[in-house]
């Protein structure tokens, strides 16, 4: 906007930026009133890193405006000139974030922070340029408003978008109303492209970036840069959040953030230039951007080992994670979920990613070891180098060390020791800096906790053919296919198995154990062999690494710990619930799986029909299955119709049927089964025929796998059941398209009920 001259200033014999509203555009009022706002804005501030304003005024028609002239080159020319390094990079964004915490405490925004707005002079002074856009805002610029309010109205109405977009903030993108937040955002950008040499958001068009900006994350910054040290990795991605709430408030926060890595480093270079030359740098000093990061990543406390095997996937889930912890109002976060999706390996990649968010450090503790919950506050404390002391208890001891700690602890496997959850809840409440990240098959259920399910990885659809560029970019076939090649380094996804191996991976349902397990025997058995073998799960998911806790080296020892605590109630109603297939209502659940104890404790399988106190046993059914949804070992899901749906893994499912086998309990509940769909099948038929059907029919579709087992069961127990179960749904084969299906069971009861003996 305008045109910018370099002149002299005669009486004061100085060179000056002349910058020029040509008299042809000075009927344009928008041009005008944003050319005499950069003169208002830019005159009201005084500081080092901004612009100096000498004079403003009108010569013949001419708007023109004096400012101090700027030997040097732009942002841009230096970035496109590629020759910033890592400490030319803090040292601007410092003295960018310095000028723009002057101009906010002034109530000016400057809305377009950009690399062609930021000249660098010789000397390495910044100088913040152009302040066209920029929107006013605080109460103590009065002055200035009444100078600009014509013009401000023309430039700065609700809703209008004024920028450069490849650096606008969403709200501002959105047309929203803006505030200092918006330039931290701009300057977060300028940090990115600054290390990475590209744009965070760019897209092909400007609607593409806008959309960007709005919902994509960037590419991590190490990902283009390894150079780029953790700590202000963290200070860019802070800067880019797109909820202004977990962004850095203030111009001048950004700005201590970035001193205090500057001093960080400045101190790690100041112990490298003290320390004894090794043989590795001959005396000489070694001390580059590598060593950098390096020294950085050690300043951050934390106790976490090498890594032997990287994640894959869960790019979504850790950021979700991520974002939760960064909230101001989340201090505890539980990720739950079966054994074996992967909640650890989940838990410490979220841990390394957020440790240079935690001042005082981010620490692991484990707990799979300890079975005492008396013994989980100690356990906490050995990682953070606390003791007992003076006869005081370790808790209290525990919660004086932690008081004014910035700190996040990683304590994975809670659910054997629940009861200590309690203790939890008062180390948050004596240290409230303090954020805790807990895996658990089981919730704590404590006021201040969150919940995370971590889901099973990304699978293919079943039914539509996907090709094998497409199965490659799921987690789950990633996974196999990357654990296949740990024993088979030669194993490719092709044309000929990728099919097979997506198979694999739904059967297993996504879980990471799982198809990790299975993946381990393609070293001996193809793909298709692999499929076959599902058909008995807890016997092929075996072999798992041996450096890992026993509970993880097979699918049945990662069910097995979370069958072997639950209560003599819970584990019975566990077995009960296997005779389900493809789930259950809480209704079915009540109706057929209850348990009831004994004044000696010994449970008995009862069903409706009996008379005891069925108020009570609808109470400990209720209970029970909401137990087992809270210690991952069954899932829930809300249907359209508002009802909640039940159902168990897979493989979870046949440990529990192993079970139900064993202990002489499964032919009583399949027939309980098999009557309690009985009577739903003939509660339904007369409704088949009325305007409910459709309802009815959904339902029925509903309980099809469930309606199956129980007719397959009934063909070879009690034909009765059989013949008049299918005489009860007959209509939901004829109507769902299903007669050959329809067809072979009334057939086959018809010729059951022929055989069978009379009474």
């Amino acid at each position: 906007m305008g045109e910018v001259y370099l002149a002299d200033d005669s009486r004061l014999n100085r060179k000056v930026a002349l910058k020029i509203l040509p008299a042809a555009l000075s009927d344009d009022q928008e041009r005008l009133g944003r050319f005499e706002q950069e003169a208002f804005t830019t005159s009201a501030l005084n500081h080092p890193n901004l612009l100096t304003v000498y004079e403003f005024g009108n010569e013949d028609g001419i708007h023109f405006l004096a400012t101090e002239f700027i030997e040097g080159e732009t942002l841009r020319d230096k970035l496109n000139g590629g020759n910033t390094n890592f400490y030319e990079v803090l040292d601007i964004a410092q003295q960018i974030a310095f000028a723009l915490s002057a101009a906010h405490a002034a109530g000016i925004i400057h809305r377009d922070i950009k690399p062609e707005n930021v000249m660098i002079r010789p000397d390495g002074i910044v100088k913040v340029l152009d302040f066209g856009l920029a929107k006013l805002t605080e109460e103590k610029t009065e002055d200035i408003e009444s100078q600009a309010r014509t013009h401000r109205q023309v430039i700065s109405q609700a809703g209008m978008i004024l920028g450069t977009v490849a650096y606008m903030s969403p709200e501002q993108a959105e047309g929203k109303g803006i505030d200092a937040q918006t330039d931290i955002w701009s300057l977060g950008v300028i940090l990115y492209e600054m290390l990475t040499g590209r744009m965070p958001f760019a897209g092909a068009t400007i609607f593409e970036t806008v959309i960007n900006i709005l919902t994509k994350e960037p590419k991590p910054i190490g990902e283009l840069n390894a150079k780029t040290p953790l700590s202000l990795e963290h200070i860019v991605n802070k800067s880019l959040r797109k909820e202004k709430a977990e962004r850095y408030q203030t111009a001048k926060d950004l700005l201590i953030d970035l001193k205090s890595l500057e001093k960080r480093l400045e101190f790690e270079a100041e112990l490298e230039r003290s320390s004894p030359p090794n043989k590795q740098t001959d005396g000489k000093l070694q001390f580059s951007e590598a060593n950098v990061t390096e020294k950085i990543s050690i300043v951050h406390l934390h106790n976490f080992s090498a890594e032997f095997t990287p994640i894959v996937g869960r790019e979504k889930e850790s950021a979700e994670i991520r974002g939760l912890l960064q909230r101001t109002d989340v201090r505890l976060v539980t990720m739950t979920g079966v054994g074996g999706t992967g909640k650890t390996s989940l838990a410490k990649v979220v841990a390394r990613q957020m440790l240079t968010e935690f001042t005082d450090g981010v620490f692991f503790v484990e707990l799979a070891a300890i079975k005492n919950p008396d013994l989980v506050i100690s356990t906490i404390a050995q990682p953070l180098g606390v003791k007992e002391a003076g006869g005081k208890p370790i808790l209290e001891v525990l919660k004086d060390y932690l008081r004014d700690k910035q700190m996040l602890l990683v304590v994975d496997n809670f659910e054997q020791v629940i009861e200590a959850a309690p203790q939890i809840a008062e180390l948050l409440s004596a240290a409230n800096r303090l954020k805790i990240l807990i895996t658990s098959r089981s919730l704590l259920r404590l006021s201040a906790e969150r919940e995370f399910i971590v889901p099973p990885l990304s699978l293919p659809s079943e039914s539509k053919y996907v090709s094998v560029d497409e199965l490659s970019n799921y987690e789950a076939i990633k996974l196999f296919v990357e654990r296949a090649r740990n024993t088979k380094p030669n194993f490719t996804l092709s044309q000929q198995n990728a099919q097979t191996v997506a198979e694999i991976c739904n059967r297993l349902e996504g879980l990471p154990l799982a198809i990790e397990l299975a993946a381990a025997r393609i070293k001996f058995l193809s793909p298709q062999a692999i499929l076959t073998k599902l058909e008995n799960r807890l016997k092929l998911l075996t072999g798992g690494a041996r450096d890992l806790p026993a509970r993880q080296q097979t699918m049945r020892g990662a069910v097995e710990w979370s069958y072997d605590l639950l209560t003599e109630e819970e584990k019975c109603l566990f077995r009960h619930l296997a005779v389900f297939a493809g789930g259950f209502t809480f209704e079915a659940a009540e109706a057929v799986a209850g348990c009831h104890f004994s004044a000696a404790g010994k449970e008995e399988m009862i069903s409706e029909q009996e008379t005891l106190e069925i108020e009570q046993l609808t109470i400990d059914t209720f209970d029970g299955v909401t137990s087992l949804v809270d210690k991952s070992l069954l899932v829930s899901k809300e249907q359209a119709n508002g009802e909640t749906r039940f159902r168990m893994l897979e493989v979870v499912r046949e440990y529990a049927l192993e079970l139900l086998e064993t202990r002489g309990e499964a032919e009583a509940m399949r027939r309980s089964h098999a009557e309690y769909f009985l009577a739903l099948g003939e509660e339904a038929e007369p409704h088949l025929q009325s305007a409910q059907s459709v309802e009815w029919l959904n339902r029925l579709e509903e309980e099809h796998d469930n309606l199956r087992a129980a007719l397959q069961w009934s063909l070879d127990r009690d034909a009765a059941i059989a013949a008049r179960l299918a005489a009860g749904i007959w209509r939901l084969w004829t109507f769902h398209s299903y007669l050959t299906e329809g067809r072979g069971w009334l057939e086959a009861a018809l010729e059951q009920s022929n055989n069978a003996p009379a009474e």
